[in-house]
């Protein structure tokens, strides 16, 4: 009974999360459609991954730098008030993907704009999530890493070319 409470509450967690981003105006920070499809690539389902809302979201960071800040908003709003393991790992892999986006944006960002570090499943037993908690913690330490040097990388190949 408890998976199933556990799935019912997660599918009702997103299925506000969506309402209340198709809600929203479309402001500097804020653009519904990649909200909508964060939310749907990054779902309390731990059975499955939305790739296509994956794919919306990488296709819309190499258009437009305006989407990749929205991008950045949405996905550090949602991984500051998540509890859950699939929530934070999808997050991670998400923004693991956006790295490898051609887009000066993505290169210049730094460290991210979200904090794992101390991330802990709030849903479960903490003696039977502790992997799943320290893997995402050692994922998020891995892409934060890659993202500061490859911000790095840039400023160093920018001060050699001028």
């Amino acid at each position: 009974m408890g998976r199933l409470w556990k799935r019912a509450s997660g599918a009702l967690k997103d299925r506000n999360s969506i309402l209340a981003a198709s809600l929203a105006r479309k402001t500097a920070h804020r653009h519904p459609g990649v909200e909508l499809s964060v939310i749907k690539a990054t779902s309390h389902d731990d059975t499955k991954v939305d790739y296509d809302a994956a794919r919306v979201v990488f296709r819309l960071i190499c258009t437009s730098p305006v989407c990749f800040r929205a991008f950045l908003w949405a996905l550090s709003h949602r991984m500051e008030r998540t509890c859950s393991w699939a929530v934070a790992l999808k997050g991670v892999i998400l923004m693991h993907g956006a790295l490898g986006c051609d887009s000066k944006a993505v290169r210049t960002i730094g460290r991210l704009p979200f904090d794992l570090s101390n991330f802990s499943d709030g849903h479960g037993n903490p003696k039977k999530m502790w992997g799943f908690n320290d893997f995402v913690r050692a994922y998020y330490a891995f892409v934060d890493q890659k993202s500061a040097l490859m911000s790095v990388y840039l400023q160093a190949s920018l001060k050699i070319s001028i």
